[in-house]
């Protein structure tokens, strides 16, 4: 177990999706290389902003692997 917090930015992550409602998992992927790219510490997913609520709960999890 880490002893310590994490030091840097800890992004909230969004859930890019494509024209027909589905998750686009290549935005996603694009987005996570950006945010690790950029020195993120860590990232903060399946949040409000990444709409939890409007995902089933399959989808949550794919997102969040």
């Amino acid at each position: 177990m880490q002893d310590t917090l994490p030091q840097g930015f800890i992004p909230v992550m969004l859930t890019p999706f494509k024209e027909n409602g589905e998750i686009d998992f290549d935005g996603l992927t694009q987005l996570t290389e950006l945010y690790l790219q950029a020195g993120a510490a860590g990232l903060f997913a399946n949040c409000l902003s990444s709409e939890m609520y409007e995902l089933t709960e399959d989808e949550r999890l794919a997102i969040t692997r």
